[in-house]
């Protein structure tokens, strides 16, 4: 995973984006709001509380909060999603048989101005955009 970040995160706020293997455009409407909702329930799992979160065509964005480390953040939420998505939409399978998602990233949240951008951010992502910013 890249962190893309060189300060401490403000109130332990992470934003994380991963995007599938070879960022293959896969995801229709209902994988995308599959893939949500299981974001959400995983991460409310481990006790984070979700600020945002939103599924593109190829890619995904949550934005948390909780005092996990951000390496078991991604790989329980990412491990998580990527079995259960493929399970359910075995079509996922084609794109690769062992794993769904290829580049990932951690952004620290710096204060509370970014972790309200970067909210606003997620919440009007267009699901049809494919570009992974």
């Amino acid at each position: 995973m890249h962190y893309r970040s060189e300060y401490d995160a403000f109130e332990n706020c992470y934003h994380f984006t991963a995007a599938t293997k070879y960022r293959k455009s896969v995801f229709d409407e209902t994988i995308r709001k599959r893939l949500e909702e299981l974001l959400t329930e995983k991460a409310e799992s481990i006790d984070l509380k979700v600020h945002a979160v939103a599924a593109a065509v190829n890619h995904i964005y949550i934005l948390v909060q909780g005092d996990a480390e951000p390496p078991f953040i991604s790989q329980t939420i990412l491990g998580y999603t990527s079995r259960l998505i493929r399970k359910e939409f075995p079509i996922l399978k084609q794109l690769h048989e062992k794993q769904l998602w290829g580049g990932k990233a951690c952004t620290n949240i710096k204060d509370a101005s970014h972790l309200q951008n970067a909210t606003d951010y997620i919440q009007r992502h267009d699901p049809l955009d494919s570009r992974v910013e």
